[in-house]
C-alpha cells in the first residue's frame, strides 16, 4: 500500500514528536555525507535531502522545535526514525549539547577518518571552491597560533586543524549522550567495506538492513571535489600534521579500545 507524504507543519511536529531522533553528527569530509545520502534511501528513515545545520547555527536554532519538526514535512506515516545528517555537530561545541536538550534518548552516529587526510581533503575541498585559504601548510601553522579562538564556521576558514582533534570532541559528545546510544565507525573501513557498515547502522537503529539498499553502496569517494586537485603531501608534511595530531590519536585509541590500524601514520 503506498503511503502518503505527511504535507503539513502541524502533521510534521506531531509526528516527528512520535518518532525517534538520530544525528549523523560528524566528521566533514569523512564520508558522512556519503552514509546520510544511503540512510535516506531507507523506507523507515526519513531525512532533509540537505544539511540542516539547525543545531549548530544559532539563527537556525532560533526557530525552535517546530523549526526542526518542519524540515520533515514529507516525511511518510511509516517512518520510524528522523535523522539529521550534518557533518559538522561533533566539531561545534553547541550543537549536541542543544540536540540533547531536544531529543536526550537519541542516536549519534560518527565516521572518524585519519586527521592527516581528513584535513588535506578539507583544505583541497576549500581550494575547489574558490576560497582564498593560501597553501595548506601556511595554513595550519596559523591555526596552530589561533588555537584559543573557540571552533567556528567562519569564513577565515580556521578549522582546519581543529576538526581532526577526535578524542576532545567525543568527551564533550559522551557528555551530553550515553555511550551506548553513539555508534562511532572509522571511514577507511566503510571505504573497503560499505556493506558492513550499513548492516551495522541498521542493527543500531533496529531496521532491517535491506540487501537493496547495502549491495547499492559505493565507494567512499571525495564527493564535494568536482574540479581542481592537489599534489598530495609531502613526506615532511605528514610528519609534521602526525606530530600535531599524535597526542589525540593515542588518546583516541584508549576511548575506542582499537589501534586503528588503518592509520598507518600512528601505527605504534
Amino acid at each position: 500500500m503506498q503511503t502518503l507524504p505527511i504535507s503539513t507543519g502541524r502533521e510534521a511536529r506531531r509526528l516527528v514528536g512520535k518518532a525517534r531522533v538520530f544525528f549523523i553528527a560528524g566528521v566533514m569530509k569523512g564520508g558522512t555525507v556519503t552514509l546520510g545520502s544511503h540512510a535516506g534511501c531507507h523506507p523507515e528513515l526519513h531525512m532533509p535531502w540537505y544539511e540542516p545545520h539547525f543545531f549548530d547555527e544559532d539563527d537556525t536554532f532560533a526557530g525552535g522545535p517546530k523549526a526542526f519538526a518542519d524540515l520533515f514535512w514529507d516525511a511518510a506515516p511509516s517512518t520510524r526514525w528522523f535523522g539529521d545528517c550534518t557533518p559538522s555537530y561533533l566539531y561545534m561545541p553547541q550543537a549536541l549539547h542543544r540536540a540533547s536538550q531536544y531529543f536526550p534518548n537519541a542516536r549519534i552516529i560518527v565516521l572518524l577518518r585519519n586527521p592527516i587526510d581528513r584535513a588535506f581533503s578539507h583544505h583541497n575541498h576549500d581550494v575547489s571552491k574558490g576560497r582564498d585559504v593560501g597553501t595548506i601548510q601556511r595554513r595550519w601553522r596559523w591555526e596552530l597560533q589561533q588555537a584559543h579562538q573557540a571552533p567556528w564556521r567562519g569564513a577565515c576558514r580556521m578549522d582546519l586543524l581543529g576538526r581532526g582533534f577526535y578524542a576532545h570532541q567525543l568527551r564533550r559528545l559522551f557528555a551530553s549522550f550515553h555511550r551506548r546510544s553513539i555508534l562511532i565507525l572509522i571511514s577507511e573501513r566503510f571505504r573497503v567495506r560499505p556493506n558492513w557498515t550499513l548492516r551495522r547502522v541498521a542493527s543500531f537503529l533496529g531496521v532491517k538492513a535491506l540487501p537493496s539498499w547495502a549491495e547499492s553502496a559505493p565507494p567512499l569517494e571525495e564527493m564535494h571535489v568536482r574540479s581542481r586537485w592537489l599534489s598530495p603531501l609531502t613526506v615532511a608534511q605528514r610528519m609534521e600534521l602526525r606530530d600535531i595530531y599524535s597526542e589525540d590519536v593515542s588518546d583516541l585509541k584508549e576511548i575506542l579500545g582499537d589501534d586503528l590500524p588503518e592509520w598507518g601514520d600512528f601505527a605504534v
